[in-house]
């Protein structure tokens, strides 16, 4: 599937960067600027997700075949593959596949396991809102607030909302709820490893890297370096961006 791409800067090797469930490469403007400095960076909107086409199928190897056609039609072959949550899956999903192709690889918090988090409760509660029977985007706040009652998750939650006769979910919604079983269940094979550079960077607030990931992380990216960033939960670019953004300077520079 051909993917909706922004372009920042010009210098290769390319950094693509790949965005977390619900998000979109909007998310990631701030950064790739700052980034393109010194890099050509690549930003899509995975399928089902901002301006991207949908599909009705959302599986891990789709997405995968979405990013290794992307390098291809970029010339963006070997890059950085960056990404965050499920960004960050098929980011290393794509490394262990074409290993030829990552120069390295940047995970932003994910470990390589299974994951539920609060995502599911998101998802459902964005199905269950009939938005023919909402006049503005606070009526939509207001009956998402009734399940998700974290402002700052709403807030990104809404940035999918596009009004336009009416209001409509700029992402797939049955699509992606179908994903969150492959997500929850995901375990690499045994035999899935990564030999290049890798940094993983998580939140301090968030469970997706715990301690006892470091094993696992080690076994399928024995190169791995595995950092806190601070005062940050899961979504890491929206509560530190400087320090998120300063881990990935380093370790840009050090693989460059």
């Amino acid at each position: 599937m051909k993917l909706f791409t922004q372009q920042y800067g010009e210098k290769d090797p390319a950094v693509i960067i790949l965005h977390g469930m619900l998000g979109s490469g909007r998310n990631w403007h701030s950064i790739a600027k700052i980034l393109a400095e010194k890099n050509r960076i690549l930003v899509p909107d995975l399928r089902n997700h901002g301006r991207s086409p949908h599909s009705d199928t959302h599986e891990i190897n789709g997405l995968v075949d979405d990013v290794l056609e992307l390098q291809v039609r970029e010339q963006a072959a070997p890059g950085v593959l960056m990404g965050h949550s499920m960004g960050g899956l098929i980011a290393f999903e794509s490394a262990f596949r074409s290993p030829n192709t990552v120069k390295a690889l940047i995970v932003i918090d994910v470990a390589p396991r299974g994951h539920s988090g609060n995502v599911v409760q998101v998802i459902e509660a964005m199905r269950k809102i009939d938005l023919t029977e909402c006049g503005t985007k606070d009526d939509v706040n207001d009956l998402l607030s009734n399940t998700v009652t974290d402002p700052l998750v709403r807030q990104f939650v809404m940035t999918n909302l596009q009004q336009e006769q009416g209001f409509r979910w700029r992402v797939n919604l049955p699509a992606l709820y179908d994903y969150l079983e492959d997500i929850r269940t995901y375990q690499p094979s045994a035999t899935d490893y990564y030999e290049g550079p890798a940094l993983f960077l998580r939140g301090d607030r968030s469970d997706y890297i715990v301690e006892s990931d470091r094993e696992r992380i080690m076994r399928h990216f024995p190169l791995a370096k595995i950092k806190t960033v601070a005062n940050a939960g899961h979504w890491v670019h929206y509560d530190n961006p400087t320090a998120l953004l300063n881990e990935i300077q380093i370790f840009l520079q050090s693989v460059m």
